[in-house]
């Protein structure tokens, strides 16, 4: 592999090697996970969701490329360091969204006395 290749691998806990179509493993699971979870939210893919298989094909691919392009990189499908860059960003704002979104809904819950 060729110095400017390993560059671009992403360097995640869950992810170590650059995912494409054809490749199946954990990795590509979580990376499924992830993309349809916040396609729920932010609507970036239109196909409905992406079944969690375990399997990098063509649904993946159509979801990798349309994250790619909602998050501004060049979509060409390859889950590299940079896309993968792009979804921790977009995760971690989701996840501060959503605790700011239950944290006040909880307070909005509680009684108030006087």
């Amino acid at each position: 592999m060729s110095e400017r290749m390993e560059m671009n691998v992403p360097n995640g806990k869950y992810v170590k090697r650059i995912l494409r179509r054809g490749l199946q493993g954990e990795d590509v699971r979580w990376l499924q996970e992830c993309l349809d979870e916040l396609n729920q939210t932010y609507k970036y893919c239109p196909v409905r969701s992406l079944q969690a298989s375990g399997y990098y094909g063509d649904t993946t691919h159509q979801f990798v490329k349309f994250f790619q392009y909602w998050t501004d990189l060049l979509p060409d499908g390859f889950y590299e360091r940079r896309t993968h860059d792009a979804l921790e960003a977009t995760y971690k704002n989701y996840l501060a969204e959503l605790g700011a979104m239950l944290q006040s809904t909880t307070a909005a819950s509680k009684p108030i006395y006087r």
